[in-house]
């Protein structure tokens, strides 16, 4: 065997175009091979998503499940032949999709491998026995082979044909215009010892190397580079952006290398995922406020590319259930590049009335001013601002009490204020919140008539993680009572926590504690650990509550919340009623 290869110099952006013949004389046979390139692209490899949401992708990309070995449904493998697993099988132009690798179901790996003979093996001994690698704890190792009759997930299981060509082809739709996404697959070389000499003698060494490039609508994008075998999964892809006005578009996975000894290997979990930027707002959880007074809330945009310029804010009186934009609060900013990021701050002033009280405020932001209003090409991962509004006198009102302040220790909060004005002051009612809205009244202090007194109140109940305490300041004629201000209260031995409302429907509810201030990471998967869904905040130390919504077009079903802070993960859970 001979390989040749073709070297082109070109500028970043350009699109090569190859068609031509090679003729090559056997001594025996003259022969013409053709080939046929619609398009290399040449682009600047910048890496993969560091935040990113799956879209709508019609491809096979994990393969689903079974308890069988060998899955009987095709997937999309141009040019070669479906068949199953066994001894010998399948050979060099076929393909197979199992959820276990061995010749005979078998489960364990540690085998002796050619020249020994191991009829557990394929080709008597050669090729790793593995699982799939959807949803893996460890991305590198992947998951374990499932025996005969226990459910596993299913993976592409190719054995080169000696041609280069097309392993994997698909359409994907409902995509969005002007917009970043990260198409990547996870790919094994599974056969160590399959190489062979020019004599076709084995060596028993890995041979021939996976190499794959990926192309979008038959123009090459993206080159793999040989896969060594290693025992380890590899992800390998690249970032493309939509035009202006691209809807849809084909991609397809394609075999660099010749068939014959090696060049097989393994194909699972083929992904598009949108990368999105961050959003992190200021004030990132609650504002408090008087009646007819303006206030500024500002969020900071931060994303891998420079697309994200066009922002809308949005406000819910429903506890977040449906949203509506502000008047004159749609606009555009040019990202600047800051640490490697592209940055840019928007801002809005408010002048909220009474009834405000309770609602929600949130930024919105797309790639181009019709994506928008496109709720699967606009990105809302900003914290809801909760407001907490009160009556226009409460500037005056609130100035009867100094200081209000209070400490936790061993595990109970201890609460101290001063007094400015007492005249006609009957008591202080203490009330006490788990979520900084809803108070109950835990104590009531009586007034002493001595302006500039100094009292001191003591909560009889453990803080668990955070607790909110404000005091109702009540006349003796009961005709008139004003509230201080909130303040919060944090155990600082408690731990992170995450709470759902469970079943979810439309919306999502998440309740968070956390014991210090710090960036946090939503994914919601699906039961094959697809991202269906995801957010990055900053919060604030203490409870905060984050929202996925429109979740409409999630099928009902069972759902996965992996929650990331500060090295720790937890997970609920989840399921999404009809």
């Amino acid at each position: 065997m001979v390989s040749y290869r073709l070297v082109v110099t070109a500028s970043f952006g350009d699109t090569i175009h190859l068609t031509g013949n090679y003729y090559f004389d056997t001594s025996v046979v003259n022969r013409t091979y053709r080939f046929d390139y619609a398009g290399i692209k040449i682009i600047r490899n910048s890496g993969l998503c560091t935040n990113f949401l799956g879209a709508s992708f019609t491809a096979d990309s994990s393969f689903q499940t079974g308890n069988t070995q060998n899955r009987a449904l095709p997937a999309i493998v141009p040019g070669y032949i479906k068949i199953n697993l066994g001894p010998n099988s399948p050979n060099d132009g076929y393909y197979a999709i199992a959820n276990n690798t061995s010749a005979d179901g078998t489960t364990n790996n540690a085998g002796p491998y050619k020249p020994a003979v191991n009829n557990h093996r394929v080709f008597e001994g050669a090729w790793d026995i593995i699982g799939d690698h959807t949803g893996a704890i460890n991305p590198a190792a992947g998951n374990p082979p499932v025996s005969p009759g226990t459910t596993g997930g299913y993976m592409l299981v190719v054995n080169a044909s000696y041609p280069a060509g097309e392993a994997f082809r698909d359409t994907i739709k409902n995509i969005c215009p002007n917009t970043n996404y990260e198409f990547s697959a996870w790919v094994r070389n599974i056969c160590g010892v399959c190489g062979s000499d020019s004599n076709s003698v084995l060596t028993y060494t890995p041979g021939v190397l996976p190499n794959l490039t990926f192309a979008v609508n038959d123009v090459d994008y993206y080159t793999s580079g040989n896969i060594v075998h290693d025992n380890n999964w590899v992800k390998r892809g690249f970032l493309y952006q939509t035009g202006p006005s691209e809807t849809q578009f084909t991609i397809s996975i394609k075999n660099n290398a010749a068939g014959g000894g090696g060049n097989d290997w393994v194909l699972d979990d083929i992904k598009l995922a949108t990368c999105y930027p961050n959003l992190i707002m200021n004030p990132n959880d609650t504002i408090s406020a008087c009646a007819g007074d303006p206030i500024t809330i500002t969020d900071t945009v931060k994303s891998f590319f420079n697309n994200y310029g066009y922002f809308m804010w949005e406000v819910s009186l429903n506890k977040g259930a449906t949203w509506i934009s502000l008047p004159t609060t749609m606009g555009f900013k040019a990202p600047v590049l800051e640490n490697g990021l592209w940055v840019y701050y928007v801002d809005t002033v408010y002048t909220p009335s009474a009834a405000d009280s309770g609602m929600l405020i949130r930024l919105k932001v797309a790639s181009t001013s019709s994506n928008l209003t496109n709720s699967n090409c606009s990105v809302n991962n900003s914290q809801n601002v909760f407001l907490k509004i009160y009556s226009a006198s409460c500037s005056v009102l609130n100035a009867m009490v100094l200081n209000f302040s209070g400490v936790v220790s061993d595990n109970k909060a201890s609460l101290q204020w001063t007094s400015e004005n007492e005249n006609n002051l009957k008591e202080y009612d203490v009330e006490k919140s788990v979520d900084g809205i809803n108070f109950s009244q835990i104590g009531e202090v009586p007034a002493v008539d001595n302006p500039g007194a100094t009292y001191v109140f003591n909560d009889p109940e453990d803080i668990s993680n955070v607790a909110y305490y404000r005091l109702k300041i009540i006349n003796s004629d009961l005709n008139n009572t004003t509230y201080s201000k909130i303040i919060p209260l944090f155990n600082n031995s408690s731990s992170f926590r995450v709470r759902c409302v469970n079943p979810f429907s439309d919306n999502l509810r998440i309740d968070v504690f956390l014991p210090k201030e710090g960036m946090i990471d939503f994914n919601l998967c699906d039961i094959y650990g697809n991202v269906v869904s995801r957010k990055s905040l900053q919060l604030s130390m203490g409870n905060s509550q984050v929202s996925f919504d429109n979740l409409n077009g999630l099928a009902p079903g069972v759902y996965i919340l992996r929650v990331f802070f500060d090295g720790t993960i937890l997970q609920n859970k989840l399921v999404k009623a009809h």
